[in-house]
Parts: C-alpha cells; structure tokens; sequence
C-alpha cells in the first residue's frame, strides 16, 4: 500500500468516522419493509445474473431516500485542507461500475433484516444475563453444576457437531477455520502456526498419529529455505529483528500446500506462535521417549531431523532476540510494541522450560532414545546451546521475572488491558511460588480481564489504547478488526454505501504493522461496538486451573478458610464463564453471519459481530470466520477440565 494511498485513507477514514444517526428513513414508509422489497429484487437480479437496467431505476432511487445517501464527502488527497464529493447514489450506471454490487447490496440487507428481525433470547443463569443462541444448549445451562448435568451439557454439544474438525489427512493440519475457500480464501487457505498448536489439544486425544504428522508439517515449514535463513539472520544479527521492522523474522503463516510463507502478509514478528511451536515440539520428545504417550514421539531412530532442527532453530532465535524484550506483535498480529509482550514472554519460557527438560532433567538419563535424541540435537546447527543447561536456566529465569513483574499489562506503556493475557492465567505458568499467592494474583488477573474486557457474547480483543504514530502524533485506538458493518456496505452513519464497503475492503484482514494504517484502520471502529471474541472459555480454563492448584496443594486435607474462600471465588468464575462461552454457540438452524452467508448450526464463531438494525441501534450476528477451529478446541478443552475438575470437587466432597 502506497504512502500516498495510507495518507489518504487516513484522513478520509478519520473524516467519515465522525458519528452520526444509524439507519434512519422517511417516516412514510417503515425501513423494514423497503429493505424486505429490495431484497427481494436484488436476489432476481443476482440469479438471473444480469446487470442493472433503467427498469430498476425507480425502486433504487427509493431505497436510497429511505436507506442510503447521494453523495459524501471525504478529504481530498491532492488538495491539503480541501475536500472532495463521492458519488454515492445507488443508480444502475454507478452500480454497475462497482463489481458484483448486486451481491453485495442483498448481502448487506439480508444481513441487517437478520440483525433487526432475529433478537436473542436473554436470559439470567445465575449472576449473568446473557443472550443464549442455541435453544437446545440453552435448555441445559445452569447456574451452577455437578458432574452429570455438566456431562449432558458437554455430550449434548458434540452429538450437535460443534467440536468437529476439518483435519488434512496427509498433513495433519485441522483447517484454520471451517469456511469454504470461495467464501474465505485467507482463512480457508491459510494455516496458522498459533491455530495448528492449539488444535493439537484435540488432535492428541482424538487422532495422535495426525498430530505427529501435523509436527511434522510445522518442522518442515520451520526448516524450508526462507525461514531457515531468516532464523540464521536473525541468530546472527538479532538487530535485524529488532530494528528492521516487522518483515524482518520468522513467519507465522504459511500455504499447507506448499509450506511456503504467505508473500502477501508481512507482519513476521508474532512471537508467541513460535513460542507454543517450540513446547509442542519438545513435548512430543518427552510424551513419546519418557512417559509412551501415543501422541508423542516413542522411537529416536523415526524422529526427523527436521523437528530437531526447528527445536535447535527456535531455542536459539528466542535466546538471540532477547525474547523478554523483544517487539512482538502478539496473539493480534497488529502493530509491533517494543519491549516485548507479557503473554508471548510466558509462551515462550514455557517453550524453553520443556526443551530443558527433555535435555537436562536427570530423571530421562537412563533412558538410551532420550540419549540418542539429545545428542543429535546438540549436533544440530544451532544446537550447542541445548547442551548449555545453566544457560537455558537463565534464560528461563529471565522470562518467568518479566511475567511476574508485568502480569496485569500486556504491553506496559501501550497497550496494557489485552485479552492475550488470558492465555497467562490459563497456561501452567505461576506468578508466585506459594501456591495460594499464585492462584490470588492469577485471580485478580482473571477478575481484572472479566470486568474490563467481558461482553454479553464474549470477550473483546483489547480497550481503547493511545498509539503514537512515527510523526510523534497521538490517536485512540480502540480494535477496529470486525467493527461493526465490517463484511456489509453500510457506513458509520448506518447508511447504504458503497463507497464506504471499497474503502474498507482495502484494508481487509491485511497487514495492519505500520501505525498509519493501524491508526487508518481503527478510524473505522464505531465506540463499543467491537467484535466478542471466543476466549471466555479460555478465561473458564484460566479459573478452572486456579481452583485445581487451590485442592493440589491441600493434599487430601480440607482445605482451610481461606483456601476455601479461593477454591469457591475460582470455581464461580468458571461456571459463569463456561455459560457464557455455550450461550454464543449458533442456532440450531437458520440465521445469518456477518456477511450475509447463512450460519452454521451449534457452531463456535470466532467472534460475534455489529452490524446496524432498522430503524436504528446495532445487533451481533455471528461472525464471518464461523466456525473458528481454535474456537471449537478452546471451548472443547475448558469444558473437559471443568468437567474433570467437577469430579475431583464431588469425590472430595468439596463443591460449592
């Protein structure tokens, strides 16, 4: 994207971000019926695949006095401080100047209609109100549990699909998300290094040969010539990663087809990917040799050089950048911030924590293919460091003091309130070393999060933040991916318009590294309208494990009053997070996503999504990445430990 171009989206998406009334009409005519009325003539047109005609002159004159606008007007790119006029009416020769804009406007009103005519039913489980979408779901949520009615609640949501995966037999790659390539080439197409590990939660219960086999793919990426020579720069100069901007590292997207990075992205500095690539991998060692899990790597002849490779490859990447302070994207993949981020720092140490493990701990010494292994992966290019075990000790104490140190900011002086660091208290990091200090900051953290960051249908990515962009300027910068009328050609006003739909497909879900265009983006974004993303089942597991920390460390006794107070305050956040993450499951049947394409049913999306009503006012449907394969495990993975926390808690007489 141009300098030019970025300068002036910039300025026209700050001038076209000032607010203003949401869908309004003349009162002469309900706008619900003249959006139903043109539906209907815009899904003729597009199945008889023609283009508009001076027939269709009067009933789009029509919707545009009730629903859309003439003209607008946005600074003008050639003339500083001057203005220019867009052409926004809704005419057969504008319209069909603007590719497949049939399409485009029955998306956008059938989107709406849905959004208007189709409200959810709220209802009060305990101390949420919460929208439950899935009537069949929502018959068995409670306000609090035991082990059996939580089981019909769980059986129930995988007899309805909603845990299903779409999983490459010869990869063993589950699709990021389950939408179709024609709908979503970037989300279909494309495979996360973050999304792979995550869905290996599933994958090593539910198929443990595919999960080697998806190892395997990811050490393959790992080690083609591109990124093996971006590991060798960036070992060898770590300034070209920390002072070359966010091309420079090692890519966290790549074409299954071809293990090839995606030539179009060029945002290469999400750490916190490599970090879960780099455990995953050492896991799979110590599952196989030590403790013959099926899912692990058992015999050390079989084990490919590559994976040895990428360990030795990642280990020495982390340690060279510095990883406790190195500029990192994060899980949102935006705009880099200096001085390194709290939940890529733990993802990270706990990477390395399993690589020193499978290497150092005396325990494996005896055993011939844990000595096998180790050897050759000290024998790797970038292997010596392996065998350096004080070292990796340090490294590792570094990265556990910067957590504990910035626990409540994600990225401190930037952008602090972060549902990345979820993934903190839900992780097997500690914050303290005695166990009911641990668990009471990791409860303040959830509790932090919760009260800040939590929705009616889930959990947005961040709070508004002040970006500075290199001209030293100051702008807010509230999470503009999926704001409101994100897919549909409806503008800020709540207007028809097409000319707003172009702008924003510019951006897309393309690369948002450099600050202007970051800060373009965000423009965009209407206040409190964000999208509700899928991690409060992540927020669930995060309070799960800090009620399962509270009974571990009691070691069969009762536990005192305060462990009590702790267990229950834990045990109540999981409940009410657990519900809501079933309460945003789609409907049995019916509906529409984001972008006007019909909804899965019982399905996790990604997020749910703004989009405006009629007359007025916003609605969420669900989201256009419906479902989301990392979703889908996040909420698999949180119930099975509420579930066998359920039972512990029962057997121990201890629920509340």
């Amino acid at each position: 994207m141009s300098s030019r171009l970025i300068r002036w989206l910039v300025l026209t998406l700050l001038w076209m971000a000032l607010p203003g009334p949401l869908l309004a009409s003349p009162a002469a005519e309900e706008p619900v019926e003249v959006a139903r009325q043109a539906l209907g003539r815009l899904t003729r047109i597009v199945e008889e695949g023609r283009s508009f005609g001076p027939q269709d002159a009067a009933w789009l004159s029509h919707l545009q006095e009730s629903l859309g606008r003439a003209t607008m007007s946005v600074p003008d790119p050639d003339r500083p401080g001057a203005t220019r006029t867009l052409d926004t009416r809704l005419t057969p020769e504008r319209l069909n100047a603007f590719p497949d804009s049939a399409r485009v406007l029955r998306d956008t009103l059938a989107t709406v209609l849905e959004a208007t005519e189709n409200p959810p039913r709220i209802r009060q489980i305990g101390e949420i109100r919460v929208p439950v979408h899935n009537h069949e779901l929502g018959d068995l949520l409670q306000p609090a549990y035991g082990a059996a009615s939580f089981r019909d609640l769980f059986e129930k949501a995988r007899q309805m699909g909603t845990f299903a995966l779409r999983i490459d037999p010869e990869t063993g790659l589950a699709s990021t998300s389950g939408v179709s390539s024609s709908e979503n080439p970037e989300m279909s197409e494309r495979q996360w290094v973050t999304d792979t590990v995550r869905t290996g939660e599933y994958k090593r219960q539910a198929e443990p040969a595919g999960w080697r086999r998806a190892l395997l793919t990811l050490a393959r990426f790992y080690t083609n010539p591109t990124e093996q020579a971006a590991f060798d720069r960036a070992i060898a100069d770590p300034d070209t990663y920390r002072q070359g901007g966010p091309e420079e590292g090692v890519a966290h997207i790549f074409y299954p087809q071809t293990l090839q990075r995606d030539p179009d992205w060029f945002n290469n500095q999400r750490l916190e990917s490599h970090g879960l690539a780099l455990g995953a991998l050492a896991q799979a060692l110590t599952a196989g040799m030590v403790r013959q899990e099926p899912w692990g790597f058992a015999d050390s002849q079989a084990v490919d050089d590559r994976i040895l490779k990428a360990i030795a490859n990642l280990t020495a990447y982390f340690v060279a950048l510095d990883y406790p302070s190195a500029p990192s994207a994060g899980n949102w993949e935006e705009t880099p911030f200096p001085g390194g981020l709290t939940w890529d720092t733990e993802a990270i140490r706990s990477g390395l924590a399993s690589v020193r493990d499978f290497m150092a701990n005396p325990a494996y010494d005896a055993n011939p293919e844990v000595v096998r292994v180790r050897r050759r992966l000290r024998e790797q290019p970038h292997g010596a460091l392996l065998g350096r075990t004080a070292e990796l000790d340090r490294w590792i104490e570094a990265g556990s003091r910067r957590v504990r140190r910035t626990f409540l900011a994600e990225s401190p002086g930037h952008r602090e309130m972060d549902s990345s660091l979820v993934f903190l208290a839900s992780s097997g990091g500690t914050l303290a070393d005695d166990p009911r200090l641990d668990v009471a900051l990791n409860l303040e953290l959830l509790g932090t999060l919760e009260r800040a960051l939590v929705r009616e249908d889930g959990m947005i990515r961040y709070a508004p933040f002040t970006l500075t962009l290199k001209d030293g300027t100051e702008v807010r910068s509230p999470d503009s991916y999926l704001t409101m009328n994100y897919h549909i050609a409806v503008d800020r006003e709540g207007r028809i318009n097409l000319e707003w739909k172009r702008i924003l497909d510019e951006f897309g879900s393309k690369d948002a590294s450099d600050p202007a265009v970051f800060a373009a983006r965000a423009s965009l974004s209407t206040p409190d309208r964000e999208a509700e993303w899928f991690m409060v089942s992540d927020l669930a597991r995060g309070y799960v494990r800090q009620a399962m920390k509270i009974l571990d460390s009691t070691k069969g006794r009762q536990p005192s009053r305060d462990e009590r107070a702790l267990l229950e305050r834990a045990w109540a956040g999981a409940t009410r997070n657990l519900n809501r993450a079933y309460a945003r499951v789609t409907g049995s049947g019916g509906g529409l996503k984001s972008n006007g394409v019909p909804a899965p049913a019982a399905a996790v999306p990604e997020a749910w999504q703004h989009v405006s009503r009629l007359p007025s006012g916003s609605a969420r449907v669900p989201g256009a990445n419906t479902p989301l394969a990392w979703a889908q495990v996040s909420l698999w993975g949180a119930s099975g430990e509420f579930l066998s926390g359920l039972e512990r808690l029962e057997a121990a007489g201890l629920l509340p």
